[in-house]
């Protein structure tokens, strides 16, 4: 069976919209460069791509609710928590690998891929963070700030970052 569609607000969309244009913009700048920084974009466009469904379809809701029924069928509910922080430090772990490994792999590269690179750990740490649906973090994501949710302002900000990270790049490489 097929998620639903989880989240339709208008702010939902423009986030769906916002990977969208970052990802066409990641695509046009993995047709220029040398063949690694290529690749960096590529990947970025399909992460894109992913998260921008994902943003549609809610499967993290899907997924942490499958994970209760499991915690409660196995009998290990009220000890969730244990399970979520290792869950973050899992992937944590893995993103800062992944930093340290694009530090080195791209430490000669434009500061503009930087700029994405870093956009890009941004948005994992934000996507690891509300996965993991912590009560607090959820809490937090959900105050507001001049009316508007926490979540709806926090959640774009990796996504500019790369999408100003491909459209300097662009303009460097022309």
């Amino acid at each position: 069976m097929l998620p639903a569609i989880g989240d339709q607000t208008p702010s939902a969309w423009l986030i769906v919209l916002l990977y969208a244009i970052t990802a066409a913009q990641s695509w046009r700048a993995s047709r220029v460069g040398p063949l690694g920084e290529r690749r960096f974009w590529l990947g970025l466009v399909i992460i894109l791509i992913a998260l921008g469904v994902n943003k549609q379809l809610d499967l993290q809701t899907m997924l942490t609710q499958w994970g209760r029924e499991i915690a409660r069928a196995d009998g290990w509910y009220r000890e969730r928590r244990g399970v979520q922080l290792a869950f973050v430090a899992i992937f944590a772990s893995v993103g800062a690998v992944a930093g340290l490994a694009m530090l080195i792999g791209f430490r000669k590269s434009p500061s503009s891929l930087w700029l994405a690179a870093c956009g890009l750990c941004v948005q994992g740490a934000f996507v690891v963070t509300r996965a993991a649906s912590m009560h607090h973090a959820d809490a937090f994501f959900r105050n507001r700030l001049g009316g508007v949710k926490l979540l709806v302002l926090l959640e774009p900000i990796g996504i500019v970052m790369m999408l100003a990270g491909a459209s300097l790049y662009l303009r460097r490489k022309r």
